[in-house]
């Protein structure tokens, strides 16, 4: 068993890409709370940290401390999205899940793409190692040790202006642009609030 555990969330909330979660049933989400503290605040990351890339502004585009913590720690699995959050890889649950492949940015040292199952979890929430749903999730990862999260929201804000300014300054609610290094990222933006950002692998 993992070193943390998984309590039901409300099904009806939106995902990381900006479309509601309608699978109708509680124990469908769930969210992940790591026994480490640290763990859920980012492997160990200030208050004062997290706070100054919540302020980071790059042209008309602002970072968010629910961009920051969706980013860096915020673990929640569902069926229909598999796991949202977490694009910092010390806070993915390499643990509980099944890697299928990987394979690392060809440009961005520290970033990687994943391709992964999750586990079968049983009525109180518990799951036996080797037994995975046969969905396959993607997700891309960060490692912030590599590539800092100033740096990683940093472009993402730099993609995000390039991206409005291919559209006559309004961004989509799924946009691709690219950072001031030319590296294509793709996000989604709502309601004037970043849901998620990470670069193309």
């Amino acid at each position: 068993m993992a070193q943390g555990r998984w309590r039901r969330e409300k099904a009806n909330k939106t995902s990381e890409m900006g479309e509601p979660d309608n699978t109708g049933q509680t124990d469908r989400l769930l969210k992940y709370e790591p026994r480490n503290v640290n763990i859920l605040q980012g492997k160990g990351f200030s208050n004062q940290e997290l706070s100054a890339w919540s302020q980071i502004k790059v042209g008309k585009y602002s970072s968010s401390m629910e961009l920051v913590i969706h980013l860096l720690t915020d673990v929640t699995k569902s069926v229909k999205n598999g796991i949202t959050g977490a694009h910092a890889s010390n806070s993915f649950p390499f643990e509980v899940v099944n890697v299928l492949s990987r394979r690392g940015h060809s440009v961005l040292n520290g970033v990687e793409w994943i391709e992964y199952q999750l586990p079968v979890f049983n009525n109180r929430l518990e799951y036996s190692p080797g037994q995975y749903r046969p969905e396959c999730f993607q997700k891309t990862v960060f490692d912030p040790t590599v590539l800092s999260p100033a740096e990683y929201i940093t472009r993402g804000l730099e993609a995000a202006n390039n991206a409005a300014n291919q559209t006559g300054g309004i961004l989509s609610i799924k946009w691709n642009g690219y950072d001031k290094s030319g590296v294509l990222w793709e996000g989604y933006f709502r309601d004037g609030q970043f849901g998620t950002f990470y670069p193309v692998v």
